[in-house]
């Protein structure tokens, strides 16, 4: 093999791997919470809870996964 073709690519670390990312944006909101938003997700979390509720019975840490 010749000495111009090595096998093996020595990678050097450059100063700009090693620095933080910078955040970007500003804050998103998705919605405003309201109290009847806040019920909303209460009754579909109770919801899913009576749904689930033999399966808990049998085991708290069993996971369940909900839609």
């Amino acid at each position: 093999m010749s000495e111009n073709n090595l096998p093996i690519k020595l990678v050097l670390q450059k100063t700009t791997d090693i620095m933080k990312n910078t955040g970007g944006g500003e804050t998103k909101f998705f919605g405003d919470v309201t109290p009847q938003l806040k019920n909303e997700i209460i009754d579909k979390f109770e919801s899913l809870l009576c749904f689930y509720e033999d399966v808990f019975l049998e085991g708290e840490n069993i996971p369940a996964i909900g839609k």
